[in-house]
């Protein structure tokens, strides 16, 4: 896997795990919206739901669905934005990591 692909993976794991355990993302850099989420779509679509009744399994469903959605959307912005930056951060890290064994193989320590 080369180093953009880990990059985005990275970034979609972060971006769901701060949604799902606070409902935000890096809040002191701005609502969902400047992350870009489409906050309206999700909260008209998440009210038309609820109104419409029905089993209450299949609205959770819908609402797993939009949730997904907001979070879909918030990942490509942040890949957009960041992934290029990280993909060269795990490359320099490889790199090293690269030249400590390398040492290691040599000298015995790493230098």
């Amino acid at each position: 896997m080369d180093s953009r692909s880990r990059a985005e993976q990275q970034i979609a794991a972060d971006v769901r795990q701060q949604i799902e355990a606070t409902g935000q993302y890096n809040p002191k850099d701005g609502g969902l919206e400047y992350h870009g989420a489409d906050c309206e779509y999700f909260a008209r679509h998440a009210l038309a739901v609820l109104a419409a009744g029905g089993a209450d399994s299949s609205q959770i469903v819908v609402l797993r669905d939009l949730r997904s959605d907001l979070i879909e959307q918030i990942t490509r912005a942040e890949i957009n934005a960041r992934a290029d930056d990280l993909a060269a951060e795990i490359d320099e890290g490889h790199a090293e990591q690269l030249a400590r064994l390398a040492d290691i193989a040599r000298y015995g320590v790493a230098a």
